[in-house]
């Protein structure tokens, strides 16, 4: 697998922490929710949880992480991507799509032997155009969101197609639990005959609204590129949506309660309305001296954890992890001065609500600081242009 990409000092800490997290192109989101400007329904009643930034205590690698596996990928030729837009640990299995490709969801075992893909794109009556979004259910099945035709393909564990439903709102993002459909609502091309301007939804098996939450500004415009309705993360017992660069995280239970909200209060450092509302806006920031910060990735919910990635426009970045229980947020900033990943932990995936999976590409092990502390086996894949997967088991 070959990465053409000329590093320089900014580039190259971009394109390190990007290739660590699942979704590159959530460095492109636009967010409109906010803890200085809301407009919602009156059924968002959950109580925000307000942490501030500036009493994080310090995230220590040792203090979490109990041991380290790594999965080396295949590197046979139907195996190969470019980039990873969405990870998944899922049934001993590990899935992954890169919106660059057409090769559809690419499946490796745990052993890292490349088993399938799953999808294709086309103009079939069983392809999609484009897939936005893709979940694994328990029992194997594989489904993908493509919303330029509005329509979820379900295939079953062995890539055999098993149905197609038609979504009758413009979704950007979902889950599956049960009986419950939990949709992010883009901006644009709404329905109204089923929703008002709201950002998200809980909707049942027939994709009629149960609950909606969180309405977009009324002087709201549809400057976002990618996911532009924000991310929905399935963890053990609970649903995250978060829409970046929002700095407030929603948490619903499986039967689509909304049963928490947390915002990081990062004080003066906040980003800016006008880029919170229009998140192309963001280079003339990063211009300034000022240094604002936001939350960047999808939240990784793993046991009562939630982890994450926060972004600064001066190109700083912190990974961190909140409890749940009492709302103590951790954060540990990367230091790319000396910067090895083994020492980090970057959410990527959940695997069996135990370990924290993050990815290793040619690109960021060429720039890590400590290679001889990879195994010799890692060291020589990476070397041969290969992807690696870094399990990080947690302690209990």
């Amino acid at each position: 697998m070959k990465t053409n990409i000329t590093i320089t000092s900014q580039v190259c800490k971009s394109r390190m922490v990007m290739g660590l997290v699942s979704s590159i192109s959530v460095f492109l989101f636009l967010s409109f929710l906010s803890c200085h400007s809301t407009s919602e329904p009156s059924n968002n009643s959950s109580t925000i949880s307000i942490i501030p930034f500036e009493e994080a205590k310090t995230m220590l690698h040792a203090d979490i992480v109990e041991r380290q596996e790594f999965v080396l990928l295949s590197t046979a030729q139907n195996a190969l991507f470019s980039r990873i837009d969405k990870l998944l640990a899922m049934n001993d299995q590990f899935y992954l799509f890169d919106h660059l490709s057409k090769a559809g969801i690419l499946v490796f075992d745990r052993a890292g032997n490349f088993i399938r893909s799953i999808g294709e794109i086309g103009e079939g009556p069983q392809q999609l155009k484009y897939i936005d979004d893709f979940q694994v259910l328990a029992n194997g099945d594989v489904l993908l969101l493509d919303k330029i035709q509005k329509q979820i393909i379900t295939y079953d564990s062995t890539g055999q197609f098993k149905e197609k439903v038609f979504i009758p709102i413009n979704s950007g993002g979902f889950a599956k639990k049960e009986e419950n459909w939990f949709l992010s609502i883009n901006f644009d091309h709404q329905n109204p005959d089923l929703v008002n301007n709201e950002k998200f939804g809980v909707f049942n098996q027939n994709f009629e609204p149960d609950s909606l939450y969180f309405s977009y500004p009324k002087d709201a415009r549809n400057a976002n590129v990618y996911y532009n309705s924000g991310i929905v993360s399935i963890g053990l017992g609970s649903i995250v949506y978060h829409r970046p660069p929002n700095d407030t995280l929603a948490i619903f239970n499986e039967e689509g309660k909304l049963i928490d909200r947390i915002l990081i209060d990062f004080g003066s450092y906040r980003l800016p309305d006008e880029v919170v509302f229009d998140f192309q806006k963001i280079e003339e920031f990063q211009q300034k001296e000022q240094a604002f910060r936001y939350l960047q990735t999808p939240i990784l919910p793993i046991k009562n954890n939630l982890f994450g990635l926060i972004s600064g426009t001066d190109r700083t970045f912190w990974t961190f992890v909140i409890n749940r229980h009492d709302k103590e947020l951790y954060v540990q900033e990367i230091d790319f001065n000396d910067f090895h990943l083994r020492e980090l932990i970057i959410p990527s995936a959940n695997l069996d609500n135990r370990a924290i999976v993050s990815l290793i590409d040619p690109v960021i092990f060429r720039q890590d600081s400590k290679p001889e502390a990879y195994p010799l086996d890692v060291q020589n894949h990476l070397k041969r242009e290969g992807t690696v997967l870094l399990l990080q088991f947690l302690k209990p």
